[in-house]
């Protein structure tokens, strides 16, 4: 059964996340680790791997499209790259307690971003006059 679900947990993320522009780690790694009871390093290691061919076909389908900003990625790279090394040096020695506490509180956050977003944007499309 749960063969069953990841594929169809996988397939949906897949599909919905990367129409709309990301990678789908966030969403894999709540899912592994609260749905399906994987510890949250393995979880997180699990999610990496996972989100993987997505950004990489996501990532070829938006530069072919020329929607990359080339240099603003390159200077968000700048911090990106030892900012992931210092992590996953210290990612094994995070307990599991309080990396479920930040798995919930980060997805809790990207939740109400959307939220907040979504009604933004139906408010700003009310006042336009027709």
């Amino acid at each position: 059964m749960n063969t069953v679900l990841l594929l169809i947990v996988g397939l949906i993320i897949g599909i919905v996340v990367i129409s709309m522009g990301g990678g789908g780690g966030a969403i894999y790694l709540g899912l592994l680790a609260s749905v399906f009871k994987i510890a949250p390093l393995s979880a997180a290691a699990t999610s990496l791997v996972t989100s993987l061919p997505s950004v990489i076909i996501g990532s070829w389908g938006y530069y072919r499209q020329k929607k990359i900003n080339f240099r603003l990625g390159n200077q968000m790279l700048l911090s990106a790259i030892p900012a992931v090394v210092i992590g996953a040096l210290l990612a094994p020695y995070i307990p599991n307690h309080i990396y479920r506490w930040v798995i919930g509180i980060i997805l809790i956050i990207l939740g109400l971003r959307i939220v907040i977003q979504k009604n933004q944007q139906s408010s700003v499309k009310k006042n336009i006059p027709s």
